[in-house]
């Protein structure tokens, strides 16, 4: 399936997008791990196994914060993972975008 390039920098020539990826998940823990192993898998895949240990790692925050506050009963959460000569950008997505964030703890 052909992938779109992520935002270029202001100036800057956009770089090809060279591998990309994107899969749909239930919003369940079971997820969480299966989102982090397709990861790895495809950044190894890709030629650069030395990082595979680092995308898991961001993928499962990501998936487990989409998990916690920003899933709805019915809808996917998306990951989308692309490589350019020079960057790897990791997405993920859910159902609430329209939510802000909020500050968390208390106030000063």
């Amino acid at each position: 399936m052909p992938e779109t390039q992520p935002p270029a920098r202001p100036g800057a020539d956009p770089e090809p997008v060279l591998h990309g990826d994107h899969l749909d998940y239930t919003p369940t823990t079971r997820s969480v791990p299966l989102a982090r192993r397709r990861a790895a898998r495809l950044v190894t895949e890709w030629g650069h196994p030395g990082i595979a240990g680092d995308l898991a790692l961001v993928v499962s925050e990501l998936m487990t914060n989409a998990l916690l506050h920003g899933s709805l009963r019915g809808r996917l959460i998306r990951v989308r993972i692309t490589a350019t000569g020079t960057a790897l950008r990791v997405e993920v997505s859910d159902p609430r975008g329209e939510r802000l964030p909020s500050a968390c703890g208390g106030r000063r």
